[in-house]
């Protein structure tokens, strides 16, 4: 038996590892990302777009710090926004515009808190 590279004594290769399991229903795998950005930190880009709800939304933007961040979350927001309406779903198009509005609010607070130290 041979010790070159790739004769002799291989080694299989590890059982593939999957992030959710495969028979969740959906409100199971909803449950499952919204416990992924609160306890894991996982950045809302992430989570697939059909499971980033107004809960998963409020959850990434509690775990970031930094104003550039939330930017970037309300970006993804307004993207996903946009989205919503152009597949006629109105109310959750609204409401995720509403929520960047009380986000930039907080936001410019903390800009003008920030600016007086």
């Amino acid at each position: 038996m041979t010790n070159f590279i790739g004769y002799g004594n291989e080694v299989p290769a590890p059982p593939i590892r999957r992030k959710t399991k495969p028979n969740m229903s959906k409100a199971e795998k909803q449950q499952f990302y919204s416990q992924k950005i609160q306890k894991d930190g996982t950045k809302i880009e992430d989570i697939p777009s059909e499971f980033r709800t107004i809960e998963v939304y409020v959850l990434a933007l509690g775990n970031v710090k930094n104003l550039a961040e939330k930017r970037h979350v309300v970006k993804l927001m307004i993207q996903d926004a946009k989205e919503y309406r152009e597949a006629g779903i109105e109310e959750k198009a609204v409401v995720l515009e509403s929520l960047k509005g009380l986000v930039f609010g907080k936001v410019t607070m903390q800009e003008n808190s920030e600016n007086r130290k």
